[in-house]
């Protein structure tokens, strides 16, 4: 489902790689995070994922597409395979619960009529039915993050991206969080976490991608979170 071959990224004036011979295959279904300190080059990979920058070396494939092959007119349909959830949860604050979810169905011209079945089953999925005409300032730090989930699957993505997505949450939505991931996982998402939370990642005991500068220090499935001294 994803794969990076000896990918490098350089950013302009920078004298060293902020991404150096990665090596990524993640399988159809799979269940992964990726670890490291500030400045491990996880919000470089993040964005190469997303197409949002070019190696400066290496191949790249995620869902049947080729990156290196790929027309910029091509990007958009890419980007309906991928969900992805922020750690700000990125809604739009004029809109209603129902109206965030919708908007990512409007965006690809889905008919109505599927918007008014799809986009409640969404909301009954995340838990968050009876919440459908609030306005996400009457909502808690848990309940947008939901939101913000249930925008992500509606268009039923092949792959769910979840950066930092329990970054601004406490304990107990975090767990609900994760629990709504590897409910998405079971149902045959690929889910792919970017995460700084200990806690989590040795609890869950899933497959584990460790960056530390730039580079691949680990990669453990069943893993944990390893302590940079």
């Amino acid at each position: 489902m994803i794969s990076l071959d000896h990918v490098k990224l350089k950013y302009p004036g920078s004298k060293t790689y902020a991404l150096d011979d990665i090596n990524i295959h993640i399988e159809d279904g799979e269940f992964v995070f990726i670890v490291g300190a500030s400045g491990s080059g996880k919000t470089s990979l993040i964005k190469l994922l997303l197409k949002e920058m070019e190696p400066t070396s290496g191949k790249i494939k995620v869902a049947d597409f080729d990156y290196s092959k790929m027309k910029r007119k091509t990007i958009p349909k890419l980007r309906r395979k991928i969900g992805v959830v922020f750690q700000n949860f990125r809604l739009l604050k004029d809109r209603t619960v129902y109206e965030n979810v919708a908007f990512a169905q409007r965006v690809i011209e889905t008919p109505g009529r599927f918007i008014r079945r799809q986009v409640p089953a969404m909301l009954t999925l995340v838990g968050l039915a009876d919440k459908y005409k609030s306005f996400p300032k009457q909502l808690s730090g848990g309940e947008q993050q939901r939101v913000a989930l249930a925008r992500a699957l509606v268009n039923h993505p092949e792959i769910l991206l979840a950066d930092e997505p329990t970054g601004n949450l406490d304990p107990k939505n975090s767990w609900e969080i994760m629990r709504l991931l590897e409910d998405v996982n079971k149902k045959g998402t690929t889910v792919v976490v970017v995460t700084h939370n200990k806690e989590i990642v040795n609890m869950m005991r899933k497959r584990v991608i460790t960056l530390k500068k730039g580079e691949i220090i680990s990669d453990e499935q069943k893993g944990g979170y390893i302590d940079e001294d």
